[in-house]
C-alpha cells in the first residue's frame, strides 16, 4: 500500500509540477523538469520537497520553505528528511509569512500543497500574521477540479480519521507576472 500511496502522490506531484509550468510556458516532462528551480512553500515536513528533489534532479533545486510555526506542528519530520545531506539538490529556507524574499525569476514553479487555508489563517500573538491574500493571488490563471471529492463532509476537522486524506481538494495554477 505504500508504494503505491507513494507513487499516487508522486505522480500528483508530477501533474501539479506540470499544470504550474504550462502556466509558465514550459512543460515538465523528462526534457524540462531536471534542471528546475522549484519553491516547496509551507514545506511542513518536507514529503512533497523529497518527491520535488526526485523530479527536478541533481541538476535542479527543491527550496523547502518553512516557518516556526509549521515546525512546531511537523516535530522530527522535518529535520529527519534533511539529515547527512540526504536531498543534495535541496535546500531549507526559513521564512515567516509576509517575509519571504527570493530573487526575482529565480523559479520555475512554486508548490504549495494543503496549506492554502494557511493564507486566510492570522493568529500574531502565536507567531502567525495575517496575510495579503490579495496581493498572493493577483496572477490567478485557471483551476481544475482533478482532486474534487464531493463526499467530503465539511463538518468535520482535516484530521478526523474519517475524513483525513480524502478531503476535498483543489488545483490553482498562477503565472509569473510579466
Amino acid at each position: 500500500m505504500r508504494t503505491t500511496t507513494g507513487t499516487t502522490l508522486a505522480t500528483a506531484a508530477s501533474v501539479l509540477l506540470a499544470l504550474t509550468l504550462s502556466a509558465c510556458g514550459k512543460h515538465a516532462d523528462e526534457e524540462h523538469a531536471p534542471g528546475m528551480t522549484v519553491l516547496d512553500m509551507y514545506s511542513g515536513g518536507g514529503y512533497y520537497a523529497e518527491i520535488l528533489s526526485h523530479l527536478v534532479g541533481e541538476s535542479g533545486r527543491v527550496i523547502a520553505q518553512s516557518n516556526e510555526a509549521y515546525l512546531q506542528f511537523v516535530g522530527d519530520e522535518f529535520e529527519n528528511r534533511y539529515l547527512g545531506g540526504r536531498l543534495s539538490n535541496a535546500q531549507v529556507l526559513m521564512a515567516e509569512n509576509n517575509e519571504l524574499e527570493l530573487v526575482p525569476n529565480s523559479l520555475d514553479a512554486v508548490m504549495l500543497v494543503l496549506s492554502f487555508h494557511d493564507l486566510f489563517y492570522a493568529a500574531p500573538e502565536s507567531g502567525w500574521p495575517a496575510i495579503d491574500v490579495p496581493a498572493f493571488l493577483a496572477e490567478l490563471d485557471g483551476q481544475s477540479d482533478i482532486l474534487r471529492n464531493p463526499e467530503d463532509d465539511y463538518e468535520k476537522v482535516v484530521f478526523d480519521p474519517e475524513v483525513r486524506g480524502k478531503t476535498d481538494r483543489f488545483v490553482m495554477r498562477f503565472r509569473k507576472p510579466e
